[in-house]
């Protein structure tokens, strides 16, 4: 029998490159196949720009690529949305450790400009909290002007993953005294079970500065659910700063 398709397809690696403020993406093909691409979010043909090493993006982009080979046997064609805001790809700190078997890739995953596109908690675009707050600090590298920061959340709660219960921004010029800047408590208590990707935003009073510090404070579930009184985990996959 021929093989299986998906043997053709490209391997992906994305990760952000904290030296080039990009996100460094490798393709390979288990055959050394051209890998044509394009940014704006164009099928790729041989007419595209062809790939040649690693790509380092570094601004808003809908990446797509394919192997297109002379005996048709192309890939199928690998798609996805990179979102750059100005804690995309800065240095991250996590100052708090992610419960056990779901640190995935580390504080990365929080400012690699890509979004979860589904709530599969084991998929490594997830990071996982129970015992601990979320915790860290972003260097912008230099001051900017930020009044909102908004994190992306999921709830699944038969796996015990509620909303989070509170935002708290804070932000510094030296990266070590750090004063309130925003601030979102969470009113809306969980009355059923439910699943689904959430984005939420703090607005404050703009404000100047390098270096930001977000807590993020999961949840005590609610008492119809058998974990009642327990600390939910909350698992986030990006954060924001406009």
């Amino acid at each position: 029998p021929p093989p299986p398709r998906h043997i053709f397809d490209i391997k992906t690696e994305m990760k952000p490159d904290f030296e080039k403020n990009a996100l460094s993406v490798t393709f390979s093909t288990i055959d050394n196949a051209p890998v044509y691409y394009t940014l704006d979010g164009a099928e790729p043909t041989e007419a595209s720009t062809r790939y040649d090493g690693p790509l380092f993006v570094s601004a808003d982009a809908q990446l797509k690529a394919a192997a297109i080979r002379p005996s048709g046997k192309n890939s199928r064609i690998f798609s996805t949305e990179v979102q750059v805001n100005e804690a995309t790809f800065k240095p991250v700190v996590l100052l708090t450790d992610p419960a056990p078997n779901y640190a995935s890739s580390g504080a990365e995953i929080l400012v690699d400009g890509l979004q979860a596109v589904n709530t599969n908690f084991h998929s490594g675009k997830w990071i996982g909290f129970q015992e601990n707050d979320l915790v860290l600090t972003i260097d912008l590298l230099q001051p900017k002007t930020i009044s909102s920061a908004e994190l992306s959340n999921m709830i699944q709660t038969g796996d015990w993953i509620f909303d989070v219960s509170q935002i708290i921004v804070e932000s510094s010029r030296d990266g070590k005294t750090f004063s309130p800047a925003g601030n979102w408590k969470n009113d809306t208590e969980e009355k059923a079970p439910r699943g689904e990707m959430l984005t939420h935003t703090v607005t404050f009073d703009p404000v100047e500065a390098r270096y930001f510090k977000i807590t993020v404070k999961p949840s005590i579930i609610p008492v119809w659910h058998d974990g009642r009184g327990k600390r939910a985990f909350l698992f986030a996959d990006e954060i924001l700063l406009k």
